[in-house]
């Protein structure tokens, strides 16, 4: 797998600069009458353009973020997919998305509409992920309000259906979970190897999803509990449309025999996922 990339937003000239010779792959930035962050110090065109000048001659990739306020009245989102996929390499599929399990397991049906669309080239945006160390600049002990069975819940998510993955911490102050959630190999692959992912279910209680391997060994299973106490998830080998033979869950390594489907019993709002083969 290629290494992670640094990507890091600037709201100014001055940000720009730390980020670029603080060692940043790239940056993302907004561009005046195309942000609806005013309170950033957006670029305008001038400044856009010695901005690309200053990153690429040091090997820094520029993103331009068109991040326009958008009232379902005015765009009905879903209707104008094929149009987003033409003129986008990625679009938000939400309003700003905050570390709140109303908000995250909400996603889960926005993630079932958009998956479809998810491909090299154009990508819905789940938004950042909201982990370790949160608004410092009201608190420099800030941290996240999710549990972390809801932070596997949420990685899990983002990756089955390809979203992109921003982190919205201070990288920092990362203790060892938010690291190893952040970094897991296995989990992040998915992003890279999958292909075509789409839920089998999502109730009140729980979901299941499901993404073939692109190389064709196997397939994904993913088995989230959304209900408020522990359950046990269940699919069935007929639901699978396969012969498989052994599974891996990619959080723990821990491995399940293949007899007649897949069995995670889960925590309040916590996730599993398997690489079934």
């Amino acid at each position: 797998m290629s290494k992670i990339e640094i990507l890091a937003p600037v709201g100014s000239e001055e940000m720009l600069r730390a980020a670029v010779f603080s060692g940043a792959d790239a940056v993302y930035l907004g561009f005046s009458g195309f942000n609806a962050r005013t309170g950033a110090g957006n670029f305008d065109a001038d400044s856009l353009q010695e901005a690309v000048r200053f990153c690429h001659a040091r090997g820094v990739a520029v993103h331009v973020a068109l991040n326009t306020t958008v009232y379902g009245t005015e765009l009905p989102a879903l209707e104008q997919a094929e149009h987003l996929k033409k003129y986008a390499n990625m679009w938000r599929i939400t309003d700003d998305f905050w570390d709140e399990w109303r908000l995250l397991k909400g996603m889960f049906e926005r993630a079932e509409k958009w998956c479809v669309h998810a491909a090299p080239g154009h990508w819905p945006d789940a938004d950042m992920l909201p982990v370790g160390a949160l608004r410092q600049c009201y608190d420099p002990n800030g941290w996240t309000n999710f549990t972390q069975a809801e932070q596997r819940t949420m990685m899990t998510l983002w990756c089955m259906m390809r979203s992109p993955l921003m982190m919205g911490g201070e990288l920092t102050k990362n203790d060892d979970f938010t690291l190893k959630l952040l970094t897991n190999r296995d989990v992040l692959a998915i992003e890279k190897t999958s292909a075509c992912a789409h839920p089998l279910w999502t109730t009140e209680d729980e979901s299941a999803w499901v993404a073939p391997r692109r190389d064709g060994k196997g397939l994904y299973v993913a088995l989230f509990n959304l209900s408020e106490e522990t359950r046990t998830v269940r699919v069935t080998g007929e639901m699978l449309e396969g012969t498989y033979s052994e599974a891996r869950e990619l959080w723990t390594g821990e491995k399940q025999q293949m007899t007649d489907g897949l069995t995670a019993t889960l925590g309040k709002h916590d996730a599993a996922v398997f690489w079934v083969e």
